[in-house]
C-alpha cells in the first residue's frame, strides 16, 4: 500500500494530507475512485457523468502494471505498461483513445523487443523487432495495419532468415528463406499469400531436398524429393496437395524401394516393394490405401509367404523356408489372426507340428513330431498356454 501511495503522490505532485492528494490528483469536477478485485486495483478519476478523466493507475498483486491519463473517457497522452515483475512492457502515446506515434516494447528482462509507429490505432510506418539478446529479428513497413514492401527476418547470428514482398498484408512475389549458415533453404513465389509456381528446397549443405510446383498453396504436378545426401528419395505427381498417379521411391543407396499408383492421396492398384539390394520384397494390390487380394512376400529373391488381404490377413496363408519352395507353415487367418487348423514343416519338408489356433493363440490339442519315424507328442493349449 505504501508503494501505491508514493506513486499517487508523485502523480499528483502533492505530499500532504489524503484529502489534498485526492483533490490535487484529479481534475476539477472529478472524483478519485478505487476499484479492487482479484488482486487488481484500479485508481482513477471519474466525472459526474461516469467518464474516466485524468490520472489512471493499475496495480496487480502490489506491482504497478499501467499508468496514463484519460480525457473524457478516452486514453490520451503518454501511457506506460509494465510486466508482472515490474519491468517496463510498452510505452507510447494515445490520441482520442487510439495509439499514435512511436511505441516501444520491452522483454521482462528489460531488453527492447520491438519499436515502431502507430496511426489511428494501427501499425504504420517502419517497424523493427529484436531477439531477447538484442539482435535484430525483423524489419519492414506497415500501412494502416497491413504489412507492405520488403520484409526481412534474421537469425540470432544476424544472418538473413527470410526476405520477401508483402502487398496489403499478404505475401506476394518472390520469397527466399535461408538456413542459419546463410545457405538458401527455399525459394519461390507467393501470390495472394499462397505459394504459387515453382519452389525449390535445399539442405544446409546446399543440396536439393524437394523440387516442384504449387498452385494456391497446394502442391501440384510432378515433384522430386531427395535424401540429404542428394540421392533421389521419391518422384511423382500431386493433385491439390495429394499424391496422384505413378510414384517411385528409392533407398538411400539408389536402389528402388517401392513403386505404384496413388489416387487422391491413397495407394491404389498394384504395388511392388524392394530391398536395398534391389530384390523384390513384397507385391500386391491396394484399394484406397488398404491391402486387398493376393499378396506375396520375398526374402533374398525367394518366396517366403503368400496369402490374401482384406485390410487384414484373411483366408489361407502359406509360409516357406529359405529355398522359397518348401512350406514352413500353412493355415487360415481371420481379421489378421491365425484361426483353425495349422500345419508346420521343417526345412526338409517333414511334418513338425499341427493343431488349432483361436484368435491368434494355440488352443486345443497339438501334435509334435521329433522325426518322421517317431510317434507324435500331444500337448494341450488353452488361449496360448500349455495345459498340464
Amino acid at each position: 500500500m505504501a508503494i501505491r501511495l508514493v506513486l499517487i503522490l508523485l502523480l499528483s505532485g502533492c505530499a500532504t494530507s489524503p484529502s489534498q492528494r485526492e483533490a490535487d490528483s484529479c481534475p476539477q469536477g472529478t472524483t478519485q475512485t478505487t476499484d479492487e478485485r482479484a488482486g487488481r486495483q484500479e485508481i482513477y478519476c471519474i466525472t459526474e457523468a461516469g467518464l474516466k478523466h485524468g490520472t489512471w493507475v493499475v496495480f496487480e498483486n502490489d506491482v504497478l502494471r499501467e499508468k496514463g491519463e484519460f480525457n473524457a473517457g478516452l486514453r490520451e497522452g503518454i501511457w506506460t505498461f509494465f510486466h508482472p515483475n515490474g519491468e517496463k512492457q510498452s510505452e507510447g502515446k494515445y490520441l482520442a483513445g487510439a495509439q499514435v506515434g512511436e511505441w516501444s516494447f520491452w522483454y521482462e528482462t528489460n531488453g527492447l523487443s520491438a519499436i515502431g509507429s502507430y496511426l489511428a490505432g494501427a501499425p504504420h510506418g517502419e517497424w523493427k523487432s529484436y531477439y531477447i539478446n538484442g539482435e535484430l529479428y525483423s524489419e519492414g513497413k506497415y500501412e494502416k495495419g497491413l504489412q507492405v514492401g520488403i520484409w526481412t527476418h534474421y537469425w540470432e547470428n544476424s544472418n538473413v532468415q527470410s526476405r520477401g514482398l508483402w502487398i496489403k498484408g499478404k505475401k506476394d512475389g518472390p520469397w527466399e528463406h535461408f538456413h542459419r549458415n546463410s545457405r538458401m533453404e527455399s525459394s519461390g513465389r507467393y501470390s495472394d499469400d499462397q505459394a504459387d509456381g515453382p519452389w525449390t528446397f535445399w539442405t544446409e549443405e546446399g543440396r536439393i531436398l524437394d523440387k516442384g510446383e504449387y498452385a494456391d498453396g497446394l502442391a501440384v504436378g510432378e515433384w522430386e524429393h531427395f535424401y540429404p545426401t542428394g540421392s533421389p528419395r521419391a518422384k511423382g505427381s500431386y493433385e491439390a496437395n495429394a499424391q496422384d498417379g505413378t510414384w517411385k521411391f528409392w533407398h538411400q543407396n539408389g536402389q528402388v524401394e517401392s513403386q505404384g499408383r496413388y489416387v487422391a492421396g491413397m495407394a491404389h492398384g498394384p504395388w511392388e516393394f524392394y530391398d536395398p539390394e534391389g530384390l523384390l520384397r513384397e507385391e500386391g494390390e491396394y484399394l484406397e490405401d488398404i491391402r486387398v487380394g493376393p499378396w506375396k512376400g520375398y526374402e533374398k529373391g525367394q518366396l517366403r509367404y503368400e496369402g490374401l488381404f482384406d485390410e487384414y490377413r484373411t483366408g489361407k496363408w502359406t509360409f516357406y523356408h529359405d529355398d522359397g519352395q518348401t512350406p514352413r507353415s500353412s493355415g487360415e487367418y481371420e481379421m489378421g489372426m491365425e484361426v483353425g487348423e495349422w500345419t508346420f514343416w521343417n526345412a526338409s519338408g517333414e511334418l513338425e507340428s499341427k493343431g488349432a489356433f483361436f484368435q491368434g493363440s494355440r488352443h486345443g490339442t497339438w501334435l509334435f513330431w521329433e522325426n518322421r519315424d517317431s510317434a507324435p507328442i500331444e500337448v494341450r493349449y488353452e488361449a496360448g498356454n500349455k495345459v498340464p
